[in-house]
């Protein structure tokens, strides 16, 4: 299976707020967005 990946978009508007999520342990204070992800592997790489 290959890597997951995201198409560029304004990842800070307001119409992609539902795909930030809360960093576990600092929900309140750091979000994140994944833009790709490996299933295989584990390797993901995200906007925080």
């Amino acid at each position: 299976m290959m890597k997951s990946t995201s198409t560029y978009r304004n990842t800070l508007s307001e119409e992609n707020r539902e795909r930030w999520t809360p960093i576990k342990g600092l929900e309140g204070m750091a979000e994140e967005l994944a833009l790709s992800i490996d299933p295989i592997t584990g390797e993901y790489t995200r906007l925080t």
